[in-house]
């Protein structure tokens, strides 16, 4: 195995890393869980009720690599369990599958905490608020009918489940991890970053700084959390050489805590915040490298992200028929994920690349069909990108009052999203 970050592994239950001892070339996936599931193959060795994790042999059930689930039933005519699938933060609200040892196998695999286990969770889409509670029930069934890997009672007696089991959502500490100070400055980091008031975060930089260094030694997702925000803000605020080092930071991060998806995002990140700088070259390095992750984990959303970036800089070096390509694909997946979003900025970069090779009619096109997709989003989407790119079209074409007509209604929409400082230069 060579060793770039590009070969790093996760095997299906969950082992990741770059020269991991695990892997050997051959196996489907690292030796423990490939000697566990030529046991599954012989026949029922687990009992009914036992908590497993799915590995497929076939790519028609790749959706569910590493899910956890109970065996129900076991069919002795056909040799197939029947399991009850945890929802495990998949969009996919799956119940019940019959697992055969020909296509997809199994794993014994316990949920990390058992009932009773005092427990932190994040209980905030923005991950910096946490409160302890303690695990009521494992695999949990709601309401729907569906399961989820823990239903957890928190301290001030609220009754919650959570989605997903990794550290990201729930962990357990051996004392307090959080001082009432840690806590205060973290709700204040919440409020701020999620209502977009990113001018009043940047005063609070060296105080969520003190609390990731802090806790980074024993909680680095919380520290990687952390960093990411604040570099977002300082990237909306336009001071890109301090976000991309706190980037730099979080790919540390992402390479200790060896989750292959935070560092895919974290390339991706990096990637962006070179092309804003003008180092296209270095960009298309970091991007390169988020594409390969997301292909090897078949997260096909950030797959499209990152041919997106990669074609943008291959724009930028004035290689146009190559992004152009990319872009295509970029727009297939956007389409096939049903990603309006991820639709609207591949036909911009469409619209972009054409009119850097003088096709303005396809141009006009592209970017057309972008803004329609953008005002049916609303502010979901940052309509002031298509206005822009409609400006720089009709300016190419010799068309200055169209062009500054479509600029001026850019502006004005980039300040309404706090973006106003992207689209000056098309101005001047």
């Amino acid at each position: 195995m060579g060793g770039d970050v590009g070969v790093h592994r996760r095997c299906r239950c969950g082992r990741f890393g770059r020269f991991s001892p695990f892997f050997s070339e051959g196996l489907p996936f690292c030796k423990p869980c490939a000697d566990s599931a030529s046991e599954s193959r012989k026949g029922p060795t687990l009992a009914q009720g036992a908590f497993v994790k799915l590995h497929s042999l076939t790519g028609a059930s790749r959706p569910l690599n590493g899910a956890h689930a109970e065996l129900v039933q076991f069919a002795r005519v056909s040799r197939k369990w029947t399991v009850k699938i945890c929802q495990n933060g998949r969009k996919q609200r799956r119940r019940k599958l019959n697992v055969q040892g020909t296509n997809m196998t199994f794993v014994c695999a316990p949920y990390r905490f058992s009932p009773d286990t005092v427990v932190y969770c994040c209980t905030t889409t923005s991950n910096f608020i946490w409160e302890r509670g303690r695990v009521v029930q494992t695999h949990w069934e709601d309401s729907d009918g569906v399961c989820q890997p823990y239903q957890v009672k928190l301290d001030s007696g609220r009754l919650i489940f959570a989605p997903v089991d990794d550290n990201w959502t729930i962990r357990v500490f051996d004392q307090e991890p959080l001082t009432p100070e840690h806590s205060k400055i973290l709700a204040q980091l919440h409020d701020r970053y999620c209502a977009g008031a990113f001018k009043d975060l940047v005063p609070m930089k060296d105080q969520c700084m003190m609390v990731a260094s802090d806790v980074q030694r024993f909680w680095p997702e919380l520290a990687a959390e952390i960093y990411a925000a604040i570099a977002r803000a300082l990237e909306t605020l336009g001071h890109f050489k301090l976000a991309l080092e706190l980037q730099q930071r979080n790919l540390a991060l992402a390479l200790l805590i060896k989750d292959a998806d935070f560092l895919g995002v974290t390339y991706g990140e990096q990637g962006n915040l070179l092309q804003a700088m003008g180092e296209h070259a270095k960009a298309l390095r970091a991007l390169t490298q988020s594409l390969s992750i997301a292909r090897e984990l078949d997260n096909r959303r950030e797959e499209a992200v990152a041919l997106g970036g990669i074609g943008v800089n291959l724009t930028a070096l004035a290689r146009q028929r190559e992004a152009i390509a990319l872009f295509e694909q970029q727009l297939g997946l956007a389409r096939q994920l049903s990603m309006q979003d991820l639709e609207a900025n591949a036909l911009t970069n469409l619209a972009v690349a054409h009119r850097n090779l003088g096709e303005y009619q396809a141009a006009i096109g592209f970017e057309h069909a972008s803004l329609a997709i953008r005002a049916d989003l609303g502010q979901a989407s940052p309509l002031w990108q298509s206005l822009h790119s409609l400006g720089l079209i009709y300016d190419s074409m010799g068309e200055p009052d169209k062009a500054i007509a479509y600029l001026k209604q850019s502006w004005h929409e980039a300040h309404r999203a706090g973006t106003g400082h992207r689209v000056a230069e098309g101005l001047r």
